[in-house]
C-alpha cells in the first residue's frame, strides 16, 4: 500500500516537472505573439511607465482575486457613505490590481464622471470629478490597454454626452470649462471657410514631435525637440532668448502671454476689450508678443508648444487631429474629411477617441456591440456639430477660467456627416450581406438629413436642401412613407408642419426653428444689399408663419 502510494506522488511530481518544463518553453513564444498580436501593452513600457503596477500586481501574488474582491466591495461602501475621496483612491489601486482588465478602468471612470459627479452641489466640484474620470481612462488606462475598444468608446461617450450634452443640469458649466481650456491652448480658429480653418491648424501638425509612447506625459515639452527646434531656427532661437528675461518659456508660460497680450485675431476676437499694458514691462513685453520682426518666429515656436501639450498632457496626436479635419497636397490644395473642427468644442473630442480607438483596434462597424456603439458616438459628434458646432466666445474677465459662450448650427458638418454615414453603411453591408436601404443605420440617416433639409432651407441653401430630399427619395424609397411624395422640398416641410400639427397639437419648435433661422438670413441679407435673398427668406418665414396659424386654428 505504501509503495503504491510512493509510485503515485512519484509519477505526479514527475508529469508536473514536465508540465513545468513546456509551460517555461511556451512562456517566451506566448510573449511574442501577445506582443505581435498588440494582445497587451510590452512589460517594459508598463515598468518604465507605471512601476507603481507592476509592484502591486507582484506584491499581492496569489492572493490578487481576494485582494481585489475586497477592494472593490470597499470601494463601494466608501461611496454609499458618500466617502468620494477614500473611494476614488480604492478605485486607483483596483485599476492597478487589475491593469489588463478594461472593465475595472471603464467602471470606476463612470462611477466618477458620472455618479460621484451628480452627488455634489458646485459646478466646480462636479466638474473635478468629471474630470477625474477622463483622466483616469484618457491618461492610465488607455496607455495600459490600447487595443481595448471599450475604453475609447467610453471616453468617447464621456465627451459626447456628460460635456456636449445636456443631460446633467451643469452642461453648460462643463462646457464652458472646456473651451476656455482649449482656448488656452490653441485658441479660437479662423471665421472663414473650412479651407482657411484647416490650413491654421496645419503647423501644429506639421511641429517636431517625438512620438514614444514610453517617454509621453513625462514632461510637458520634450527637451530633445525643443533642443532641434532652436538648433534648426535661429530666428526662433533669438525669440526664446529675449522672451526669457520675462519668465516666458516654450511651454505654458508662452501661451499665457501670448493670450493676454496677442492682437492677433484668434486671441483678440474673443476679447470684451483690448488689453491695457500697466507696467514698463508688461509694455516690452506686449510689443514682443505683437513684434513684426518675430512673425514667423512665434509662430513656428507657437505651433512647437501647442503640439508637445497636446501629446504630452492630452495625449492626443496633432497629426491625427489635422487628419480629421482634412488634407494637403503638395500643390496647396485642401481636402476636407470632417471640416473645420473647433477643438474648443466637446464633440470633436470624441471624434477623435472614437476613431483613433477604431484606428488602433483595427475595427470598423463590425458585429460585436462595442464596435457598432463606437461608431455610433462618431456619428453623434458629427450630427450634433451640424446644429449646434459653431462656437460664439468671450471672455469673462471676472473668472477667465468660465467664458461665456453660446452654439449656433455650422451646415458645414451636413456633408461630411452624410458622407462618413455612407461610408460605415457600406462597410456594414458588405459584413452583413443587406440591401442598402434596410441597413442598420437607416433610420439614424433618414432622420439626421430629414433635419438637416429644413436647416439648409430656412438658411436659404435650397439647392443643397433639395438635393438630399431628392436623395433620400431615390436611396430610401422603399423604407420611407407617402409623406416624401413631393416634388419640391419647400411643400415636404409645409406638410411635415401640417402632419405634427395633426398628430401633436401643436407644432411651435418646427416653426420657430424655420422662422428664426429665415428672418435671421433676411436681416444679414438687407444689411449686406442683397435684396433677392432678403425677400426670398422673409418670404419664408410668412408663409412658414401663415400655415402654422392655420394648424393651430384647425388641429387645437
Amino acid at each position: 500500500m505504501l509503495r503504491r502510494i510512493r509510485t503515485t506522488q512519484l509519477i505526479c511530481l514527475l508529469m508536473a516537472g514536465a508540465l513545468a518544463l513546456v509551460a517555461a518553453r511556451l512562456r517566451g513564444w506566448a510573449s511574442l505573439q501577445a506582443q505581435q498580436y498588440e494582445l497587451v501593452t510590452p512589460g517594459a513600457a508598463i515598468d518604465e511607465a507605471n512601476p507603481d503596477i507592476r509592484l502591486w500586481t507582484t506584491m499581492a501574488g496569489s492572493l490578487r482575486s481576494a485582494v481585489t474582491t475586497y477592494h472593490w466591495i470597499r470601494a463601494q461602501e466608501l461611496k454609499e457613505a458618500g466617502r468620494f475621496y477614500d473611494a476614488r483612491q480604492r478605485a486607483s489601486l483596483i485599476c492597478r490590481l487589475q491593469p489588463r482588465f478594461p472593465g475595472a478602468w471603464a467602471f470606476h471612470s463612470w462611477n466618477m464622471a458620472y455618479n460621484i459627479s451628480v452627488t455634489k452641489d458646485s459646478p466646480e466640484e462636479r466638474w473635478q470629478w468629471v474630470t477625474n474620470g477622463m483622466t483616469l481612462l484618457r491618461d492610465e488606462g488607455i496607455p495600459i490597454n490600447p487595443r481595448a475598444l471599450v475604453l475609447y468608446k467610453e471616453l468617447g461617450w464621456l465627451f459626447l454626452f456628460k460635456i456636449a450634452g445636456t443631460m446633467d443640469d451643469q452642461h453648460m458649466y462643463y462646457k464652458r470649462r472646456w473651451a476656455g481650456e482649449m482656448q488656452r491652448l490653441l485658441g479660437a480658429p479662423p471665421a472663414g471657410t473650412s479651407e482657411e480653418a484647416i490650413l491654421a491648424f496645419q503647423p501644429i501638425a506639421a511641429a517636431p514631435l517625438t512620438k514614444n509612447v514610453r517617454t509621453q506625459g513625462k514632461k510637458t515639452i520634450n527637451p530633445d525637440d525643443l533642443r532641434r527646434l532652436l538648433e534648426s531656427d535661429p530666428k526662433v532661437k533669438e525669440y526664446v532668448e529675449r522672451l526669457a528675461p520675462f519668465e516666458v518659456k516654450p511651454d505654458w508660460s508662452l501661451l499665457d502671454a501670448y493670450n493676454r497680450w496677442s492682437l492677433d485675431e484668434s486671441i483678440a476676437a474673443t476679447r470684451l476689450v483690448p488689453p491695457r499694458p500697466k507696467s514698463q514691462i508688461d509694455r516690452v513685453l506686449s510689443e514682443l508678443i505683437n513684434s513684426p520682426e518675430y512673425a514667423e518666429a512665434r509662430q513656428k515656436l507657437l505651433a512647437f508648444v501647442r503640439a508637445q501639450i497636446l501629446w504630452n498632457v492630452y495625449r492626443m496626436d496633432p497629426q491625427w487631429m489635422f487628419g480629421l479635419m482634412g488634407s494637403v497636397d503638395a500643390e496647396g490644395k485642401v481636402t476636407v474629411r470632417f471640416g473645420p473642427l473647433d477643438w474648443r468644442l466637446a464633440e470633436p473630442h470624441g471624434i477623435y477617441w472614437v476613431s483613433w480607438g477604431i484606428h488602433v483596434c483595427n475595427s470598423i462597424a463590425l458585429d460585436d456591440v462595442d464596435s457598432l456603439n463606437t461608431d455610433r458616438i462618431l456619428f453623434t459628434c458629427l450630427q450634433d456639430m451640424t446644429f449646434r458646432g459653431k462656437l460664439m466666445y468671450r471672455e469673462n474677465p471676472r473668472n477667465p477660467g468660465v467664458p461665456e459662450i453660446q452654439l449656433t448650427s455650422d451646415l458645414r458638418y451636413v456633408e461630411p456627416t452624410h458622407r462618413e454615414r455612407l461610408r460605415y453603411i457600406e462597410a456594414v453591408r458588405k459584413t452583413r450581406q443587406e440591401d442598402f436601404d434596410e441597413n442598420i443605420f437607416a433610420d439614424g440617416h433618414i432622420n439626421f438629413l430629414d433635419t438637416a433639409i429644413k436647416a439648409l432651407y430656412a438658411a436659404y441653401r435650397h439647392k443643397e436642401a433639395q438635393h438630399y430630399f431628392d436623395w433620400i427619395k431615390e436611396n430610401y424609397g422603399d423604407a420611407i412613407g407617402s409623406e416624401w411624395d413631393y416634388e419640391a422640398v419647400g411643400d415636404y416641410i409645409l406638410a411635415s408642419m401640417r402632419k405634427e400639427a395633426q398628430e401633436r397639437g401643436l407644432i411651435l419648435d418646427l416653426a420657430r426653428s424655420q422662422i428664426s433661422s429665415a428672418l435671421s438670413v433676411a436681416h444679414v441679407a438687407l444689411a449686406s444689399g442683397n435684396e433677392k435673398v432678403y425677400k426670398a427668406s422673409r418670404g419664408w418665414a410668412l408663409r412658414v408663419y401663415t400655415e402654422y396659424q392655420k394648424s393651430c386654428l384647425l388641429y387645437t
